[in-house]
């Protein structure tokens, strides 16, 4: 082939192609393309310039031994030098040919310039994918939110080989982003100094990106007039802000920092995107078991305050107990336990773990006006999550001994607030960690049994009255004597009307007695003709009887005999009476202590329903039943009730079973029924609140008395106790009291049991949910992703289970739906 047509064919390839001279490397021949490719015209290269210069004499020497042994040279990589000194990486083809008469080499050439660095970029992002996974699966393995945060950002500081990352949270106002964790030595003095940032802030990357919800970069941050220099971070030339978000929810913001210009790039955010998204689901992994944590150890903290305060009848004791407990589950490090006394308007202190000289301040000067006496008089919670910020009356002694933060609140029994628990802490709080409805339940818990320890008491007192000598009976009633007169008369009221309605009535006809429960007096004596002697029978001036006899004679020693002998009869009459009330206020105290203890033994709701029956007047009842709200009620109006629990005495048909769900409508009488007072309807044939028409119904199905009693937990309605009697309903004062007082008690309980289930249920839930998380993305690749996820999903769940990926359309999703 001639010179000519050679050249010809060579410049008309589109690939770079030369022709050296062998011996020297001198260039008799190069085409367009590789002009081009050095930046250098043909016109100077053509027998001026040597192949050496462009791929250096070194690799031309290699070449030509190559070609020497082997005759060609194939895909041969290496660097070549541009006109402007860049290098541009080549793939050479070498063969040897006499051109002109003159031993030469053919070299073609392809650049692969842009194919290194596409590998060196996949190189790059294959290294930053692999750091990100890394990073989330250390955090993955920690549930401690500080922990996690630290070592999140040490860990993306050193696998990505930046100058400083840091993560900034989102306040629960949303107006502040808070520095949660820096790396290293400096990012730790950065959280110590506590420093935010203003989510309005215009020249902040870290608020433009939380305010965007999108990735910021600025590669040159001394070029940005708005960029604020940190003096701790003084090498600092590109900076990254990218949000942490878990679905639309924005936790905080990812800020990553380089010491190197230009570093970050569009895909630097679509990477630290993925990163700061697997992070944020383990930061809301983490604070969901914390929550859970704080709420199981709250739940078994109240067991056991229940069991205390059900069991100890030496208040301050128990108190202190209870105080300590507190102290313990909230890491508060001073509390203190309040009563009101009517006489001074202020609140006791009855126990307290408090600083000497708090103490003494609050002995010296009371409560009066202090957050405690807050919480009395407003009669609902209070909790200052910064003294000096939020406090609603003058803390300055608080603060000045070192507290920051304050809970308080009401100790209840029933809806009356007897005093206060209230603790203080030297650390600020958010509400998240406040513990509200544990102090709540430990107020009721506490309230109920101050109030059954004073009850206690008074028996007795009551029983060391009744073992007083006669002597001192006496000259008590002297002192006393009004008093004693009208508990006298209401002793006996009561005493009668809870007798048999028959009287009792006696007749002696001069030779046997009888029962004269049919004959008034004028019928019992008028078969003698002679006016009877009547005397009445008296106890301390209240008339309780009489006695009508005829003498045979008139004598003034008749009268006087019977009188005497019916003021022995009515002083033994009255004392029988009075043992009996002493035995059975002593029963009813024993009942009401052996019906607590059981309660708060009970772990299910026909425990409570069964502790309810056996110690108090529901066991007269036909049947009973416990009903829970679907929700608890607060400031509003039952909608659904269901039946939780179900009892009926020995011969009575079941109506209902456990789980059926009424209509509050379809409760007879709850349309009547508050949440603070209970419903008694002793005989439906003498209430006015039965019309005509409901009663006949409900005599129609054996039903003549209700009863209704509330079941609730500080502000919360939970459901009732109900029960109904074929028969008229004896329940007096003191009965009805003795049964408030225990379903307040089995509401406590239940609430307890409702919650403890709840959290062991959300605990099992979030531990079978972290399980296959951890196995999901410990899965390489999208075919084992999809793999491991239906298969730990349906493997846990117990279920057939469906898994797929791209597609616009579902088919057959009547067979899917059934295997889901």
């Amino acid at each position: 082939m001639s010179v000519d047509h050679t050249q010809t064919v060579l410049s008309a390839l589109t690939q770079p192609v030369v022709i050296a001279r062998v011996t020297d490397g001198h260039l008799l021949f190069a085409n367009d393309a590789f002009s081009r490719l050095i930046g250098v015209s043909r016109e100077q290269l053509i027998g001026k310039s040597s192949l050496s210069q462009s791929i250096g004499s070194a690799d031309y020497q290699k070449i030509l031994r190559q070609i020497e042994t082997e005759d060609t040279v194939h895909e041969l990589e290496m660097e070549i030098a541009r006109q402007d000194k860049e290098k541009i990486s080549v793939m050479l083809s070498c063969r040897s040919i006499t051109y002109d008469d003159t031993p030469a080499i053919l070299i073609s050439m392809v650049d692969t310039t842009s194919r290194r660095e596409n590998e060196r970029l996949l190189e790059q992002r294959a290294r930053e994918m692999e750091a990100v996974s890394q990073v989330s699966t250390f955090a993955s393995s920690i549930l401690d939110t500080d922990k996690l945060l630290q070592t999140m950002v040490d860990l993306t500081q050193d696998r990505f080989g930046l100058y400083h990352a840091h993560v900034y949270l989102l306040n629960k106002r949303q107006n502040m982003l808070n520095l949660a964790a820096g790396s290293g030595e400096v990012g730790r003095r950065m959280v110590d100094a506590k420093q935010a940032i203003p989510l309005a802030t215009e020249q902040s990357l870290v608020a433009m990106a939380a305010r965007t919800r999108q990735g910021v970069i600025e590669n040159d941050v001394r070029a940005n007039p708005t960029f604020l220099p940190n003096a701790l971070l003084p090498n600092t030339k590109a900076e990254m802000a990218v949000p942490m978000m878990v679905g639309e929810v924005l936790l905080g913001v990812l800020d990553v920092q380089s010491d190197e210009l230009d570093y970050f790039n569009q895909e630097s955010i679509h990477i630290y995107t993925t990163l700061a998204a697997q992070l944020g689901v383990a930061i809301q992994n983490a604070r969901s078991f914390g929550r859970a944590q704080k709420s199981l150890t709250e739940t078994r903290a109240l067991l056991q305050i229940t069991n205390e305060t059900g069991n100890l009848l030496e208040v301050d004791k128990m108190l202190t107990s209870v105080l300590n407990q507190v102290l313990a589950t909230t890491k508060f490090e001073a509390g203190l336990v309040s009563i009101y006394n009517p006489q001074r308007d202020d609140l006791d202190l009855l126990v307290n773990e408090l600083p000497q000289m708090m103490f003494e301040s609050i002995q010296e000067g009371g409560l009066k006006g202090s957050l405690c006496d807050l919480v009395y008089r407003g009669q609902k919670p209070i909790v200052v999550t910064d003294l000096m910020q939020e406090a609603p009356v003058d803390v300055t002694g608080l603060v000045n001994l070192g507290y920051q933060s304050y809970q308080g609140v009401p100790l209840r029994s029933g809806d009356e607030v007897l005093g206060t628990l209230c603790i203080f802490c030297s650390e600020s709080l958010t509400l998240e960690e406040a513990n509200t409805d544990f102090l709540l339940a430990v107020g009721q818990q506490v309230g109920a049994a101050i109030r059954n320890a004073q009850a206690f008491e008074r028996s007795q007192a009551a029983l060391a009255d009744a073992k007083l000598s006669q002597e001192a009976l006496e000259l008590r009633t002297r002192e006393l004597d009004e008093l004693t007169r009208r508990l006298t008369r209401e002793g006996w009221e009561d005493f009668l009307e809870n007798e048999p309605d028959e009287d009792l009535r006696f007749l002696f006809d001069g030779e046997s007695i009888h029962g004269a429960e049919n004959l008034s007096e004028e019928t019992a004596v008028s078969l003698d003709a002679d006016a009877p002697i009547v005397q009445p029978i008296a106890v301390r001036g209240v008339p309780i009887g009489k006695m009508a006899i005829v003498p045979e004679e008139d004598t003034g020693e008749v009268e006087e005999v019977v009188g005497a002998v019916m003021q022995q009869l009515a002083a033994h009459i009255e004392n029988l009476r009075l043992t009996d009330q002493v035995q059975s206020a002593l029963a009813q105290t024993e009942s009401l202590y052996t019906g607590s203890e059981r309660i708060v033994l009970s772990s299910t709701e026909a425990d409570v329903l069964d502790a309810l029956i056996n110690s108090t007047q529901l066991r007269t009842l036909d049947r009973a039943n416990i009903f829970l709200f679907d929700q608890p009620v607060e400031d509003g109006v039952p909608r659904d009730v269901a039946v939780a629990a179900i009892w009926e005495n020995e011969g009575v048909p079941r109506m209902v079973a456990v789980g059926t769900r009424f209509a509050v409508e379809q409760v007879p009488f709850m349309n009547l029924l508050t949440p603070d007072q209970a419903m008694i309807i002793s005989d439906i044939r003498e209430d006015d609140r039965i019309d005509p028409a409901t009663q006949q119904i409900l005599e129609g199905f054996g039903m003549m008395s209700f009863v209704l009693f509330p079941m609730v937990v500080g502000s919360q309605w939970l459901g009732i106790v109900s029960g109904q009697s074929s028969r008229p309903l004896h329940m007096n004062e003191v009965q009805r009291r003795q049964t408030s007082s225990l379903v307040n008690q089995a509401a406590v309980v239940l609430q307890t049991t409702i919650l403890f289930r709840q959290e062991q249920a959300r605990a099992h839930r979030e531990q079978l949910l972290r399980e296959i998380t951890t196995k999901v993305r410990s899965s390489v690749d999208v075919d084992t992703v999809m793999r491991t996820a239906v298969m730990e999903i349906g493997r846990s769940l117990g279920r057939r289970a469906f898994i797929e990926l791209g597609g616009n359309r579902v088919e057959n999703s009547q067979d899917l739906s059934g295997a889901s």
